[in-house]
């Protein structure tokens, strides 16, 4: 019996996810849970469970009032009671569009001494990459490998620190006749994952499916933003 959703829901499993070992817990019990992140503001529990019970039986689900630190982003959690349907629902729901947001969905991880470094990181100043978090990034190719968006760029968005983090990227105008006016004013988070070779200058291969919603097709390279 599927559990009903009120308030953004789920506060049993909270309590019990509080007490520490719950990932144990929950394969004991035949429940297995899917972290979803990059949710769009119009998305509430239920509609996460209308979209992840065509993966499979959803046993319930639940969106925190919280964001992320780093993304800003909106994330939940689906859970189900067989390892197969959160299988499905990771390989089909990773990198789903929903209302122009990019959803990135993996199996949760519960792990007390991770927990432990959370603490200790939170205890500790944020590092900052740049004075502002908006600026220009030097980025000139994007592509899809194995469901994950991922973008290149060079030491220009912050250093090599900035590699493995995630980044919002938009369109900020063209850099070739043809498409005056291609940014679509939609956006897509992408992590950073190498480093350009000299001579690039913040513009994205429209070519690479990847950034296609960020702008018209037919605009070729593009100047973008990245917002972290």
């Amino acid at each position: 019996m599927v559990n009903k959703v009120r308030d953004g829901g789920w506060i049993p499993i909270v309590r019990q996810w509080r007490e520490g070992g719950a990932q144990n817990k929950e394969a004991q019990h035949g429940l297995f849970t899917v972290f979803v992140d990059n949710i769009p503001s119009t998305m509430d529990a239920k509609a996460l469970y209308k979209l992840f019970i065509k993966f499979g039986i959803v046993k319930d689900t639940y969106i925190p009032f919280k964001r992320r630190r780093v993304t800003n982003s909106r994330f939940g959690f689906v859970r189900y009671n067989c390892n197969i349907a959160a299988s499905v629902a990771i390989q089909k729901g990773n990198v789903l569009l929903v209302d122009d947001s990019m959803l990135e969905v993996k199996m949760a991880a519960y792990d007390r001494n991770s927990r432990s470094e959370q603490s200790k990181r939170k205890l500790q100043p944020p590092r900052r990459f740049s004075d502002s978090i908006n600026f220009k990034a030097s980025a000139c190719y994007g592509y899809q490998d194995k469901g994950k968006m991922i973008a290149a760029a060079s030491d220009a968005i912050g250093g090599k620190k900035a590699c493995g983090r995630k980044y919002k990227v938009t369109c900020t105008g063209p850099t070739n006749k043809g498409v005056p006016h291609p940014c679509t004013g939609k956006s897509v988070v992408v992590t950073i994952v190498d480093y350009c070779p000299p001579g690039c200058r913040a513009t994205i291969d429209l070519s690479q499916d990847a950034f296609a919603i960020v702008a018209d097709r037919n605009a070729g390279k593009i100047n973008i933003k990245y917002t972290q």
